[in-house]
């Protein structure tokens, strides 16, 4: 006779017969209660040993560890990276994180473009064209050691408006008096950032001005840049000590038309009145 024929076993899941009695017996992953019929799901997560980072979900045979919405499981099964890694990484980008699927990129609003340093934005005047520009500062004693650092902040200013890099614009300087010296050469600065600090630490020559001597300079093979697009920018206080006749020098040299690329001041603090006029002849 089997003792589970009659039906009347109340196993839960499973059930045998032995000589003599039917027997409950649970699916794999559950044990039997105490009342020898139903049964209760083993929990593999219950000593806490898990060391899930973010969720354990017992399974049928172990204790799993899952992670939330934006996260995928480590290689190790128990920790968990960020799906967006700009949300969790100390990114440092000015504007916008772009995240990747194995990094992150910096990204700028519409109208600004990425520095050198691939996390700071900004607003190209000029765009981020090639050009290769040259300064030509007076640095005679008419000039004075005050406006000697007006024209060295209006330098500034106008780098300010270029994308200074290696694939962009680079900027020389040099600086004239009773002789014309290279304060530093085209290239040698790959940002505007180190240009600016350059310009800062030019000393004053406060000697004679031999203006012609440097406007003759340009004219020299390597006085003015080679290849293209290049620019050069004069900044005189007008006086000489040879024989030149300035005006008509630097007319001469300047790009047509002389009214757009001849700038005047009264005097120096009114040099701003001329920055975005020279930016906006930079940019054509």
């Amino acid at each position: 006779m089997d003792p589970c024929g009659g039906g009347n076993h109340g196993c839960e899941h499973d059930y045998f017969s032995t000589e003599d009695s039917c027997v409950c017996r649970c699916r794999r992953g559950y044990v039997l209660r105490p009342d020898g019929k139903t049964c209760k799901k083993v929990d593999h997560c219950a000593d806490g040993g898990h060391g899930c980072q973010h969720e354990a979900v017992n399974a049928e045979t172990a204790c799993v560890c899952e992670c939330r919405d934006g996260f995928t499981l480590e290689p190790d099964g128990r920790t968990c990276r960020s799906l967006d890694l700009c949300q969790t990484v100390d990114h440092g980008c000015e504007h916008q994180c772009l995240s990747t699927p194995e990094s992150y990129l910096c990204v700028c609003f519409e109208g600004f473009t990425l520095a050198g340093d691939g996390r700071s934005c900004k607003k190209p005047e000029c765009g981020a064209g090639v050009m290769d520009l040259v300064f030509v500062i007076d640095g005679s004693k008419s000039l004075g050691p005050v406006n000697f650092e007006l024209v060295k902040r209006f330098v500034n200013t106008v780098v300010d408006s270029l994308d200074v890099s290696r694939s962009g614009a680079h900027v020389g300087l040099l600086q004239y008096s009773t002789k014309v010296r290279t304060e530093f050469p085209l290239g040698r600065y790959t940002s505007g950032r180190d240009v600016k600090a350059a310009v800062s630490r030019v000393e004053y020559m406060g000697r004679g001005s031999m203006t012609g001597s440097a406007l003759r300079h340009l004219h020299q093979p390597g006085g003015r840049p080679a290849g293209g697009p290049a620019a050069t920018i004069v900044l005189t206080d007008g006086r000489s000590q040879d024989d030149v006749a300035i005006e008509e020098e630097l007319k001469q040299i300047a790009s047509e038309p002389d009214e757009k690329h001849v700038f005047y001041a009264d005097n120096f603090d009114q040099m701003g009145e001329i920055t975005n006029r020279l930016k906006s002849g930079l940019c054509q």
